[in-house]
């Protein structure tokens, strides 16, 4: 039985690749492993699970991950993948699960090999989260003069897709932030559905108490805000100030935004300005 993540990959990858992982399996020995296959870097667990239903007692089990890193830190893909390995072999009934295509098994306990069956999907997912974490970020690097002349910072094609990738039936807009922390300038692309996003700037006087952020995201429920950025804390004279962003989705009084905050215990101002779509 073969699983991927996303479930199009065999498609992607292109079926003689998806036989040379598996021939790959039929040869291998426990533990991790590399393999190039046509232009692809290929990182390999193989490993075994106990099975009452399996021959010899045991499930033979190999998870795959196509390298896309130029310098590949495969420690991190074999730690992960151990992972992985110790969590099936902390469920002693995912064995179940690699007999979904099994008909005579699948007549006998249909319920509880499809439990385990999506059991299994979820346990890859979560690899697949934690190495999507690690290594989704990318760079470039190019001249400072370069860029102060021409003031365009070209996208790497893979970020390009990337933005391409977004769903614009529930994301209609992007939300551009622009932030200058020491010697750095951040800028963050964050999808949003509506057409308004508002700034919210919280002024108080003394320590910002985790009590006070958690009063803060309470208020945000009870009014329907959804938070798309926070900044964070900055001085501003005598005050300090929290700012954050929020979609503020059908909530149009902006004075009953105000007052609930102020409702607060430590908040002296709250400052609210709308920020809305630019015409394209």
């Amino acid at each position: 039985m073969i699983l991927t993540e996303p479930p199009d990959l065999p498609d992607l990858f292109g079926p003689d690749a998806i036989q040379a992982v598996v021939k790959a399996m039929d040869n291998a020995s426990e533990g991790f492993s590399t393999l190039t296959v046509n232009s692809f870097t290929i990182a390999n667990h193989f490993f075994s699970i106990k099975s009452p239903w399996g021959r010899g007692g045991n499930e033979m089990v190999m998870i795959t991950a196509i390298v896309q890193e130029k310098e590949p830190d495969f420690q991190t893909y074999e730690r992960n993948f151990r992972k992985f390995e110790q969590t099936l072999k902390k469920d002693p009934d995912i064995f179940k699960a690699f007999y979904l295509r099994n008909t005579e098994k699948l007549n006998y306990d249909q319920v509880s090999i499809k439990r385990k069956f999506e059991d299994l999907k979820k346990y890859l997912f979560e690899v697949v989260q934690t190495f999507q974490l690690l290594f989704h970020t990318h760079g470039s690097l190019r001249s400072w003069k370069s860029v102060i002349q021409n003031l365009v910072v070209e996208l790497p094609s893979i970020v390009k897709q990337d933005v391409r990738d977004f769903n614009l039936d529930h994301h209609r807009n992007c939300f551009v932030v622009y932030r200058k922390k020491g010697d750095a300038i951040k800028i963050d692309l964050i999808p949003v559905e509506g057409s308004r996003v508002l700034k919210v700037g919280v002024f108080f006087t003394g320590t910002l108490t985790p009590e006070i952020i958690n009063e803060l995201l309470r208020s945000f429920v009870e009014l329907k805000l959804k938070a798309v950025f926070t900044s964070g804390l900055c001085v501003e004279g005598n005050s300090c100030v929290y700012e954050v962003y929020v979609d503020p989705r059908n909530q149009r009084d902006f004075n009953a935004i105000s007052a609930r905050i102020m409702t607060i215990e430590g908040i002296n101002d709250v400052r609210i300005t709308p920020i809305k779509v630019i015409p394209s």
